[in-house]
């Protein structure tokens, strides 16, 4: 959706859509969701371009508010077996290095709030600084907010991407629909 066909006399479809909604002025409204691909693909561009805001949580050991991502899942690279994979994978603290247990997760997403790029937020929760200057509400969120999935499952999901075929491949559906990562 990012690029007009090669025989297309039209703008990209995504182009398209926000051209046909400019008939509603400033309260027009487009939503984009999708998995992101490339940094120069469309959505990576709009969440960096817009608010580019992700989602913190308190830790429950330092209390610092972090936004653990794909190398805060631990455990599962030396495991011997996908299964022992699966048992070893868990979270850790971005700051503390604290492990955490999937309760802990869990009790992480209550008091989760969304930080805009610029913003600042103390230990108390109290965000500071001004929202971004766009009309882009843009946000990623990743494998530690997805309430469907455990670490353990995203460990043995690791453990066999690593050891796939077709690594870059694995690689690429994990960066992609797991820690939407271009």
């Amino acid at each position: 959706m990012d690029e007009s066909g090669e025989q297309s006399r039209e703008a990209d479809k995504i182009t398209q859509i926000e051209a046909r909604s400019r008939a509603f002025g400033d309260i027009k409204r487009v939503y984009l969701e999708c998995t992101v691909s490339i940094e120069r693909g469309r959505i990576w561009q709009e969440l960096k371009h817009g608010s580019d805001a992700k989602i913190v949580r308190p830790c429950p050991y330092c209390n610092h508010w972090v936004t653990p991502e794909r190398e805060h899942l631990i455990g599962w690279r030396e495991a011997t077996s996908e299964g022992v994979a699966r048992d070893s994978a868990h979270w850790v603290c971005p700051k503390c290095v604290a492990v955490w247990a999937e309760a802990d997760r869990r009790e992480g997403w209550k008091p989760a709030k969304v930080l805009h790029r610029g913003q600042e937020i103390s230990e108390d929760g109290v965000i500071t600084g001004d929202f971004p200057r766009t009309n882009t509400l843009g946000f990623r969120w990743s494998a530690i907010d997805n309430p469907f999935v455990t670490a353990a499952q995203l460990g043995a999901e690791e453990w066999k991407a690593l050891r796939a075929a077709n690594r870059d491949n694995a690689d690429k559906e994990m960066r992609q629909f797991v820690w939407c990562l271009p």
